[in-house]
């Protein structure tokens, strides 16, 4: 038992007088390690009291008989200790282990102080640590870390990406927030988690601990997708995705037979050379972390002539999608040829014949001299008129073709052979 506790053990017990303790640092907001605090109590204790001491926890610093100078010190006091007015303390040179319980008594005639304060002091939060079992979990799993917290730390914090993390049903945490629980993860519990410390004086943030989710993959995706329909000659892309972490895995069949050698990677390129060829195609994708597989696939049919080499798996019976395009397509070329050959054949037999038909010929036998006809059709020889001779078969005289020029003739010779006014003639070329 403390000389103090003696003392008070030895007087009545007066009702207690409505004291506080005023803590009041040299460095605000706190205080801190290596500062200045002072304990006043207020009111200050009455003319009438004759003692006061103070103890921390629960042992004397010191006390003083107030008609005395000097007071006495007790196993608390470390020498930083220093009574000062009002029965104040004044503790210099903070250390953190000064943290504590610090109690102020004071007696005298009808007074009794019993009052307590806790005084904290803070210093420089060190950088906290982040620690957990494992970093990479499957979904659904479980995901629990934990938070170094620092002497002096009034606050942990734990963030996930930048923004703090509150508690719900979600996200669970342990008193004073020093481990962090997540019982069933998501993927979007992915990301770096970062635990954060604090005092009035300073903060402290951990380095970052990324945490993988893994999952799927839930579905494969192609493009192109679907049927295509290609002809020989042509270059093919083939792209295969899927939402997997880790990325997953890809291989590539051809109607039920993987390819040989087997491509790498998620895409498939082809030159379509032959028929062989058509079929679908598939892509497998698997994540061997998470042991989740997926399958997309195409079928690729080609056109040989007017016609398929192959139609889609599983199609009987009929033109169907694609193959009735095509054969709309082989149809109409077809009838586009024949219509153009009958109207070449037309033609060409109008412009035979027509030198039979024109009145105009009648005038001018050397138009006569056309394109040949087509064959079975019989062609009549042209007279050639000669300048100073008789046409064959002609015993008129008028026949015999002079070289005179006629007004507005040509001036192709053969025509001026001629004689318009001579109908024997003309009679005789049309024979």
């Amino acid at each position: 038992m403390t000389v103090i506790s003696a003392i008070l053990g030895s007087c009545p017990t007066p009702a207690l007088a409505q004291t506080q303790i005023i803590v009041t640092p040299d460095l605000p907001p706190a205080p801190v390690v290596g500062g200045t605090v002072t304990l006043t109590p207020q009111p200050p204790p009455p003319p009438n009291a004759t003692l006061c001491g103070w103890l921390r926890q629960s042992r004397t610093i010191f006390w003083h008989l107030l008609d005395q100078e000097q007071p006495s010190t007790g196993s608390s006091y470390t020498g930083r200790e220093v009574l000062g007015p009002g029965c104040s303390l004044i503790i210099v040179g903070l250390m953190l282990n000064y943290s504590g319980s610090y109690t102020l008594q004071v007696q005298g005639p009808g007074v009794f102080i019993f009052r307590g304060v806790n005084l904290r002091v803070y210093g420089k939060l060190a950088r906290p640590t982040v620690m957990s079992r494992r970093t990479t979990v499957p979904e659904n799993g479980i995901l629990e870390l934990f938070g170094e917290r620092p002497p002096s730390t009034r606050t942990l914090l734990w963030y996930r990406d930048g923004t703090v993390l509150r508690l719900d049903g979600h996200v669970e945490m342990s008193p004073g927030n020093l481990s962090l629980l997540l019982a069933r993860v998501r993927r979007d519990d992915a990301g770096n988690y970062t635990c954060e410390v604090r005092n009035p004086i300073s903060t402290a943030r951990s380095e970052p601990v990324t945490v993988t989710v893994t999952y799927g993959p839930d579905a494969a995706f192609m493009n192109p997708s679907g049927l295509l329909s290609l002809r020989l000659g042509d270059k093919v892309t083939l792209r295969c995705a899927a939402d997997s972490v880790p990325a997953p895995q890809f291989s590539w069949s051809h109607s039920g037979s993987d390819l040989i050698p087997a491509p790498a990677g998620a895409v498939l390129s082809l030159v379509l050379t032959s028929a062989e060829q058509a079929g679908v195609y598939e892509c497998h994708v698997t994540n061997p972390s998470t042991g989740q597989n997926a399958t997309a696939s195409v079928s690729i049919t080609l056109r040989l002539g007017q016609g398929p080499v192959q139609s889609q798996p599983g199609q009987t019976g009929g033109l169907q999608g694609g193959a009735i395009t095509r054969a709309v397509d082989a149809g109409i070329i077809i009838g586009s040829l024949a219509g153009t050959g009958l109207l070449i054949f037309v033609l060409y037999y109008v412009l035979c014949t027509q030198g039979k038909r024109d009145p105009r010929l009648e005038k001018d036998p050397v138009a006569q001299q056309g394109a040949p006809c087509p064959a079975g059709v019989q062609e009549q020889p042209p007279l050639q008129p000669v300048r100073g001779q008789q046409v064959s078969g002609a015993n008129d005289p008028l026949a015999t073709v002079s070289a005179q020029i006629q007004p507005g003739s040509s001036p192709d010779p053969t025509y001026q052979m001629l004689q318009p006014g001579a109908p024997d003639l003309y009679q005789e070329l049309r024979t």
